[in-house]
């Protein structure tokens, strides 16, 4: 016990920088193209997926999935230059 009543650690923590601790590996400078990848990435990979697991169920056209998604994937992406252009 220390002089103020807490129990001391056996094995002090190292001191961590603020992204290490939640564990978030996009701490710090990002290139410039980052926001429009990362817009692309989330239109197709997030969105398009979560509307296909409906279309896959609805048992809708490829054709309709491929408009919907790429409206979304285009959106997403659009949205990723927004933030390119303003950093």
């Amino acid at each position: 016990m220390n002089e103020d009543g807490r129990s001391q650690r056996a094995f002090p923590r190292p001191q961590q920088k603020a992204g290490e601790k939640c564990g978030l590996a996009l701490v710090g400078p990002r290139p410039a193209w980052f926001p429009l990848v990362a817009g692309a990435a989330i239109g197709v990979f997030w969105v398009a997926a979560s509307i296909g697991t409906n279309y896959l169920f609805e048992r809708a056209s490829l054709a309709l999935f491929l408009i919907n998604a790429g409206y979304h994937a285009g959106r997403f992406t659009l949205m990723g230059v927004a933030f390119a252009v303003t950093q």
